[in-house]
C-alpha cells in the first residue's frame, strides 16, 4: 500500500502578496530626496503663489512642506522647484541684493550654488551666498558676513513621485572646464594654518587647493582658493 504524497500547495494569497511587494519596490524606486531650506529663525523658501512663470518670486514664508517649498539639488548644482521642476532658484548674475526668484533652467554659472557649513553660495561669485533680508521680508544674494540672516539647514523629505530628473539641456554632454573658487574656511590665522585648513576645504567641494587663501574679515572669516572642475 503505497501512501499518498501530501504535496503543499502554495496559498490563495501569495500571487496577491508578492504583486504588492512588486509595487511596493516599484513606488519606492521612484521616492526621491527633496528638502526644504528653512532660514535661522524659522522660515522656509517658498515659491511665491504657487508660480510657475520666470521671474516668479522666491519668498520666505511659514515652513508648510507643500510642493511649492520643496526643492532638489542636481548634480550641477542647479535647485529645483518640486512644483514646476524645470525651473530653478537664481538671483541673476550676482549683485548686491538682487532677490531670489525660480527661472527656466539652464547652464548659466548663476543658477549653480553649493553648501559650505549653513552658507549657500553662488558659483558665478562664491563670495555671495543666500541671504534673508529680515527688515524687508525678501530673500536675496549678499556677500558674505556670516551672520545669522546667511545661515540655512535643510529639512529632507521623502516624496514618492515619476519625475525622471532629466531636462531637455541634458541632452548634450557639458564640456569639462576647471575654474576657480574662493571657498570660505572661517578664521584663518596664518599660511601653517592655512596648510591644514584649505587641501580639507576643497576637497569637501571636490576640488583641489591652488595654494592661495586670503582674509575677508579679520578674526571671522577667510577663504581658500580651490580649483574644481564641472
Amino acid at each position: 500500500m503505497h501512501k499518498k504524497e501530501n504535496k503543499r500547495s502554495l496559498p490563495y494569497y501569495s500571487f496577491y502578496t508578492l504583486l504588492a511587494l512588486l509595487f511596493t519596490h516599484t513606488v519606492s524606486a521612484h521616492a526621491k530626496d527633496y528638502f526644504q531650506i528653512e532660514s535661522n529663525n524659522g522660515y522656509c523658501l517658498d515659491v511665491k503663489g504657487n508660480g510657475t512663470g520666470n521671474l516668479t518670486p522666491v519668498i520666505p514664508y511659514r515652513c508648510h512642506g507643500q510642493d511649492n517649498q520643496l526643492w532638489f539639488m542636481d548634480r550641477r548644482g542647479r535647485i529645483h522647484s518640486k512644483f514646476v521642476p524645470h525651473m530653478c532658484l537664481e538671483a541673476g548674475n550676482p549683485r548686491q541684493g538682487n532677490t531670489a526668484f525660480i527661472y527656466q533652467c539652464n547652464r548659466e554659472k548663476h543658477q549653480r550654488w553649493y553648501w559650505s557649513g549653513p552658507y549657500l553660495h553662488n558659483r558665478r561669485n562664491s563670495n555671495f551666498v543666500l541671504d534673508h533680508f529680515t527688515d524687508r521680508g525678501q530673500v536675496g544674494i549678499w556677500q558674505f558676513h556670516g551672520r545669522s540672516n546667511q545661515q540655512w539647514r535643510v529639512v529632507r523629505q521623502r516624496v514618492n513621485d515619476d519625475f525622471p530628473f532629466r531636462y531637455p539641456e541634458d541632452r548634450y554632454q557639458p564640456r569639462y572646464s576647471c575654474n576657480t573658487y574662493n571657498i570660505n574656511a572661517g578664521p584663518i590665522w596664518d599660511n601653517r594654518d592655512a596648510k591644514y585648513k584649505c587641501p580639507r576645504v576643497c576637497r569637501q567641494e571636490r576640488g583641489k587647493w591652488t595654494g592661495h587663501w586670503n582674509t575677508t574679515q579679520w578674526g571671522q572669516a577667510s577663504v581658500c582658493a580651490c580649483k574644481i572642475c564641472d
